[in-house]
Protein backbone atom coordinates (compact mmCIF):
# COMPACT_ATOMS: atom_id res chain seq x y z
CA UNK A 1 0.00 0.00 0.00
CA UNK A 2 1.84 3.48 -0.86
CA UNK A 3 2.96 5.04 2.52
CA UNK A 4 1.23 9.13 3.12
CA UNK A 5 3.65 9.47 5.86
CA UNK A 6 6.06 12.13 5.52
CA UNK A 7 9.51 10.79 4.92
CA UNK A 8 11.46 10.35 8.17
CA UNK A 9 14.63 9.66 8.68
CA UNK A 10 16.03 9.87 11.73
CA UNK A 11 15.25 9.50 15.69
CA UNK A 12 15.61 13.13 16.24
CA UNK A 13 12.90 13.69 13.58
CA UNK A 14 10.53 11.50 15.64
CA UNK A 15 11.23 12.99 18.83
CA UNK A 16 9.97 16.37 16.83
CA UNK A 17 7.34 14.79 16.23
CA UNK A 18 6.38 13.53 19.54
CA UNK A 19 7.01 17.34 20.52
CA UNK A 20 4.41 18.06 18.20
CA UNK A 21 1.95 15.95 19.09
CA UNK A 22 2.49 16.82 22.76
CA UNK A 23 1.43 20.41 21.71
CA UNK A 24 -1.54 19.33 20.02
CA UNK A 25 -2.90 16.86 22.16
CA UNK A 26 -2.64 20.26 25.21
CA UNK A 27 -5.26 21.88 23.02
CA UNK A 28 -7.82 19.21 23.65
CA UNK A 29 -8.27 18.42 20.05
CA UNK A 30 -9.41 14.67 20.62
CA UNK A 31 -12.61 13.40 22.32
CA UNK A 32 -13.72 11.41 25.35
CA UNK A 33 -14.23 8.03 24.95
CA UNK A 34 -18.04 7.61 24.25
CA UNK A 35 -18.57 10.31 22.52
CA UNK A 36 -21.75 10.77 20.54
CA UNK A 37 -20.94 10.72 16.89
CA UNK A 38 -23.29 10.17 14.32
CA UNK A 39 -23.91 6.81 12.83
CA UNK A 40 -23.38 6.94 8.99
CA UNK A 41 -23.91 2.96 8.57
CA UNK A 42 -25.77 0.82 10.42
CA UNK A 43 -24.86 0.43 14.53
CA UNK A 44 -21.85 -0.95 16.68
CA UNK A 45 -24.48 -1.12 19.06
CA UNK A 46 -27.91 -2.58 19.97
CA UNK A 47 -29.26 -6.26 20.86
CA UNK A 48 -27.23 -9.39 19.33
CA UNK A 49 -29.63 -9.57 15.77
CA UNK A 50 -29.88 -5.89 15.71
CA UNK A 51 -28.13 -5.36 12.58
CA UNK A 52 -29.96 -7.87 10.46
CA UNK A 53 -27.30 -9.12 7.59
CA UNK A 54 -25.76 -5.91 6.55
CA UNK A 55 -22.93 -5.82 3.99
CA UNK A 56 -19.56 -5.32 6.18
CA UNK A 57 -16.27 -3.38 4.98
CA UNK A 58 -12.79 -4.54 6.93
CA UNK A 59 -10.38 -1.70 7.22
CA UNK A 60 -6.99 -4.09 7.48
CA UNK A 61 -4.21 -2.49 9.19
CA UNK A 62 -1.37 -4.22 8.34
CA UNK A 63 0.03 -7.33 10.88
CA UNK A 64 -3.46 -7.01 13.08
CA UNK A 65 -4.32 -10.74 12.09
CA UNK A 66 -6.57 -9.30 9.14
CA UNK A 67 -6.17 -12.80 6.95
CA UNK A 68 -7.05 -14.78 9.53
CA UNK A 69 -9.89 -12.44 10.29
CA UNK A 70 -11.15 -11.88 6.60
CA UNK A 71 -11.20 -15.83 6.39
CA UNK A 72 -13.44 -15.80 9.59
CA UNK A 73 -15.49 -13.52 8.03
CA UNK A 74 -16.24 -15.20 4.93
CA UNK A 75 -18.18 -17.67 6.61
CA UNK A 76 -20.76 -15.29 7.16
CA UNK A 77 -19.88 -12.85 4.01
CA UNK A 78 -18.14 -15.30 1.43
CA UNK A 79 -19.38 -12.91 -1.55
CA UNK A 80 -16.21 -10.93 -0.57
CA UNK A 81 -14.15 -8.98 -2.38
CA UNK A 82 -10.40 -8.52 -1.25
CA UNK A 83 -7.87 -5.93 -2.08
CA UNK A 84 -4.20 -5.71 -1.44
CA UNK A 85 -3.52 -1.86 -1.87
CA UNK A 86 -5.38 1.85 -1.86
CA UNK A 87 -5.35 1.56 -5.61
CA UNK A 88 -7.10 -1.90 -5.96
CA UNK A 89 -9.99 -0.27 -3.93
CA UNK A 90 -10.18 3.01 -5.66
CA UNK A 91 -10.78 0.51 -8.86
CA UNK A 92 -13.57 -1.27 -7.66
CA UNK A 93 -16.59 -0.18 -9.30
CA UNK A 94 -20.60 -0.48 -8.94
CA UNK A 95 -20.91 -3.08 -9.88
CA UNK A 96 -18.52 -4.91 -7.47
CA UNK A 97 -20.14 -3.38 -4.87
CA UNK A 98 -23.39 -4.24 -5.62
CA UNK A 99 -22.49 -7.99 -5.87
CA UNK A 100 -20.09 -8.35 -2.82
CA UNK A 101 -21.19 -8.57 0.62
CA UNK A 102 -17.61 -8.33 2.28
CA UNK A 103 -15.11 -5.69 1.25
CA UNK A 104 -11.52 -6.27 3.17
CA UNK A 105 -8.18 -4.81 2.85
CA UNK A 106 -5.76 -2.08 3.04
CA UNK A 107 -7.38 1.33 2.25
CA UNK A 108 -8.32 4.60 4.38
CA UNK A 109 -11.50 4.09 6.64
CA UNK A 110 -12.43 7.90 5.11
CA UNK A 111 -12.95 5.91 1.64
CA UNK A 112 -15.72 4.20 3.32
CA UNK A 113 -17.79 7.46 3.90
CA UNK A 114 -18.62 7.48 0.25
CA UNK A 115 -22.31 7.27 -0.64
CA UNK A 116 -21.43 3.92 -2.52
CA UNK A 117 -20.59 2.27 0.81
CA UNK A 118 -23.39 3.22 2.80
CA UNK A 119 -25.07 -0.19 2.76
CA UNK A 120 -21.62 -1.18 4.72
CA UNK A 121 -21.46 -1.75 8.14
CA UNK A 122 -17.31 -0.94 9.07
CA UNK A 123 -15.26 -3.15 11.38
CA UNK A 124 -11.21 -3.37 11.96
CA UNK A 125 -9.18 -4.89 14.33
CA UNK A 126 -6.26 -2.91 16.43
CA UNK A 127 -3.18 -4.70 17.80
CA UNK A 128 -0.41 -3.55 20.75
CA UNK A 129 1.36 -1.12 18.79
CA UNK A 130 4.61 -1.84 19.65
CA UNK A 131 4.13 -6.09 18.47
CA UNK A 132 2.50 -5.05 15.87
CA UNK A 133 5.67 -3.43 14.69
CA UNK A 134 8.32 -6.39 16.15
CA UNK A 135 6.36 -8.26 14.30
CA UNK A 136 6.04 -6.20 10.60
CA UNK A 137 10.09 -7.04 11.26
CA UNK A 138 10.15 -10.55 12.08
CA UNK A 139 8.18 -11.36 8.77
CA UNK A 140 10.68 -9.34 6.72
CA UNK A 141 13.03 -11.69 7.95
CA UNK A 142 10.85 -14.47 7.51
CA UNK A 143 10.06 -13.67 4.28
CA UNK A 144 13.43 -13.17 3.00
CA UNK A 145 14.87 -16.29 4.44
CA UNK A 146 11.61 -18.42 2.43
CA UNK A 147 13.01 -16.99 -0.92
CA UNK A 148 10.07 -14.24 -1.19
CA UNK A 149 10.78 -11.62 -3.37
CA UNK A 150 10.17 -8.52 -1.29
CA UNK A 151 10.57 -4.92 -1.41
CA UNK A 152 13.38 -2.86 0.30
CA UNK A 153 11.98 -2.42 3.78
CA UNK A 154 11.82 -6.36 4.18
CA UNK A 155 15.26 -7.13 2.71
CA UNK A 156 16.56 -4.49 5.23
CA UNK A 157 14.66 -6.11 8.08
CA UNK A 158 16.64 -9.19 7.52
CA UNK A 159 20.07 -7.52 7.42
CA UNK A 160 20.23 -5.61 10.73
CA UNK A 161 19.19 -5.81 14.12
CA UNK A 162 15.59 -4.43 15.04
CA UNK A 163 16.57 -1.56 16.75
CA UNK A 164 18.15 -0.26 13.79
CA UNK A 165 15.13 -1.17 11.31
CA UNK A 166 12.50 0.85 13.66
CA UNK A 167 14.62 3.66 13.52
CA UNK A 168 15.71 3.31 9.52
CA UNK A 169 13.91 5.22 7.35
CA UNK A 170 11.29 2.00 6.49
CA UNK A 171 10.88 1.27 9.65
CA UNK A 172 9.43 4.31 10.89
CA UNK A 173 7.50 4.27 8.46
CA UNK A 174 5.68 1.79 10.02
CA UNK A 175 4.53 2.64 13.62
CA UNK A 176 1.71 4.79 12.85
CA UNK A 177 -0.62 2.80 10.44
CA UNK A 178 -3.46 2.73 13.05
CA UNK A 179 -3.70 6.61 12.80
CA UNK A 180 -2.72 6.70 9.27
CA UNK A 181 -5.53 4.25 7.87
CA UNK A 182 -8.14 5.27 10.70
CA UNK A 183 -7.66 8.93 11.07
CA UNK A 184 -6.48 10.56 7.72
CA UNK A 185 -8.80 12.45 5.89
CA UNK A 186 -9.47 12.62 2.04
CA UNK A 187 -8.62 16.29 2.20
CA UNK A 188 -5.69 15.88 4.69
CA UNK A 189 -1.86 17.15 3.41
CA UNK A 190 -0.18 14.38 5.44
CA UNK A 191 3.28 16.50 5.35
CA UNK A 192 0.74 18.88 7.35
CA UNK A 193 -1.38 16.75 9.77
CA UNK A 194 -0.74 16.45 13.23
CA UNK A 195 -1.15 13.44 14.94
CA UNK A 196 -3.52 14.98 18.00
CA UNK A 197 -5.39 15.49 14.74
CA UNK A 198 -5.35 12.13 13.19
CA UNK A 199 -6.18 10.59 16.45
CA UNK A 200 -8.97 12.76 17.06
CA UNK A 201 -10.07 11.40 13.62
CA UNK A 202 -9.63 7.86 14.32
CA UNK A 203 -11.01 7.56 17.29
CA UNK A 204 -14.41 9.20 15.76
CA UNK A 205 -14.41 6.51 13.03
CA UNK A 206 -14.14 4.01 15.93
CA UNK A 207 -17.37 4.93 17.68
CA UNK A 208 -18.57 4.45 14.10
CA UNK A 209 -17.14 0.79 13.50
CA UNK A 210 -17.07 -2.64 15.16
CA UNK A 211 -13.52 -2.98 16.81
CA UNK A 212 -11.56 -5.79 18.01
CA UNK A 213 -8.26 -6.63 19.26
CA UNK A 214 -5.83 -9.25 18.19
CA UNK A 215 -5.65 -10.41 21.69
CA UNK A 216 -9.57 -11.04 21.83
CA UNK A 217 -9.97 -11.79 18.28
CA UNK A 218 -11.88 -14.57 18.99
CA UNK A 219 -14.01 -13.54 21.41
CA UNK A 220 -14.35 -9.99 19.19
CA UNK A 221 -15.29 -12.48 15.91
CA UNK A 222 -18.60 -14.87 18.24
CA UNK A 223 -19.58 -11.22 19.34
CA UNK A 224 -20.05 -9.73 15.75
CA UNK A 225 -21.56 -13.36 14.01
CA UNK A 226 -24.11 -12.79 17.41
CA UNK A 227 -24.60 -8.98 16.63
CA UNK A 228 -26.03 -9.77 12.87
CA UNK A 229 -27.99 -13.05 14.33
CA UNK A 230 -25.62 -15.46 12.51
CA UNK A 231 -23.76 -18.35 13.61
CA UNK A 232 -19.62 -18.44 13.37
CA UNK A 233 -16.37 -20.56 14.08
CA UNK A 234 -15.84 -21.29 17.12
CA UNK A 235 -12.32 -20.10 16.54
CA UNK A 236 -10.08 -17.91 14.61
CA UNK A 237 -7.49 -20.05 12.23
CA UNK A 238 -4.33 -18.06 12.48
CA UNK A 239 -2.43 -17.53 9.03
CA UNK A 240 0.99 -15.88 8.34
CA UNK A 241 2.40 -16.28 12.02
CA UNK A 242 5.64 -15.45 12.58
CA UNK A 243 8.57 -16.64 14.97
CA UNK A 244 8.38 -15.33 18.15
CA UNK A 245 11.38 -14.25 20.05
CA UNK A 246 12.24 -11.68 22.72
CA UNK A 247 13.11 -7.88 20.86
CA UNK A 248 16.54 -8.23 22.84
CA UNK A 249 17.14 -11.22 21.05
CA UNK A 250 17.13 -9.40 17.59
CA UNK A 251 18.96 -6.23 18.77
CA UNK A 252 16.94 -3.65 20.34
CA UNK A 253 18.71 -1.92 23.17
CA UNK A 254 17.08 -0.27 26.39
CA UNK A 255 17.49 2.73 24.60
CA UNK A 256 16.20 2.69 21.64
CA UNK A 257 12.65 0.76 23.34
CA UNK A 258 12.30 3.94 25.14
CA UNK A 259 12.44 5.88 22.17
CA UNK A 260 10.33 4.03 20.56
CA UNK A 261 7.41 3.07 23.63
CA UNK A 262 7.61 7.26 23.57
CA UNK A 263 7.22 8.00 19.83
CA UNK A 264 4.30 5.65 19.89
CA UNK A 265 2.19 7.19 22.55
CA UNK A 266 -0.28 8.26 20.24
CA UNK A 267 -0.90 5.05 18.99
CA UNK A 268 -1.33 3.17 22.74
CA UNK A 269 -4.07 6.07 23.09
CA UNK A 270 -6.04 4.50 19.93
CA UNK A 271 -5.50 1.00 21.47
CA UNK A 272 -6.82 1.70 24.63
CA UNK A 273 -9.71 3.52 23.45
CA UNK A 274 -10.53 0.65 21.00
CA UNK A 275 -9.90 -2.00 23.38
CA UNK A 276 -12.41 0.19 25.70
CA UNK A 277 -14.80 0.14 23.01
CA UNK A 278 -14.70 -3.43 22.23
CA UNK A 279 -15.51 -4.22 26.41
CA UNK A 280 -18.18 -2.25 26.71
CA UNK A 281 -20.15 -3.52 23.70
CA UNK A 282 -19.14 -6.48 24.58
CA UNK A 283 -20.12 -6.45 27.99
CA UNK A 284 -23.97 -5.04 26.84
CA UNK A 285 -24.20 -7.93 24.14
CA UNK A 286 -24.05 -10.08 27.29
CA UNK A 287 -26.41 -8.55 29.67
CA UNK A 288 -29.20 -8.85 26.31
CA UNK A 289 -28.12 -12.74 25.95
CA UNK A 290 -28.16 -13.16 29.78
Amino acid sequence: MRDLRPDPISSAHTRGVQRAWDGDRDKGDAPSLGASMPEASGTADGPPGAGGRRKLAFVHIPKTAGTSFTQALRIGWPCAKVVATQAQFDAVNDDDIANIDLIAGHFHAYCLEDRRFLAFDRVTVLRDPFERLFSAYRFGRDAVAAGVEVGPAMRLAAETTFGDWAFSRFGLAQPHSHLWLLGLNADDQPSRVSFAHLLAQAKARLDRMHVGIVDCLDDFVGYLFRHYGLTGPAFVARMNITRRYDPEEAGLTATQKSELMDLLRPDYELYAYGRALMQQRMEVQSRVLA
